[in-house]
């Protein structure tokens, strides 16, 4: 894997892994400012990283963090 790929996966594996911790507090707690991260990371990963709708909710389910495709 190129130096740039790398990069590339690890930031959006800490974009997913910082968009669960979100959800998850907005879950717990609803503090509107959790809410406003939560929305700007999953702006970020449908709009820069391409994840669907389909991969968002696989993150939301279980607070792993991972797509089924990172988990494959």
């Amino acid at each position: 894997m190129g130096t740039i790929t790398e990069a590339w996966e690890k930031a959006r594996l800490a974009y997913q892994q910082r968009y669960v911790m979100y959800h998850k507090r907005w879950h717990d707690y609803h503090n509107a400012e959790d809410r406003g991260h939560m929305h700007e990371c999953s702006y970020v990963l449908i709009s820069i990283f391409g994840l669907t709708d389909k991969q968002m909710r696989e993150l939301e389910k279980d607070h792993s963090g991972l797509t089924n495709d990172d988990l494959d």
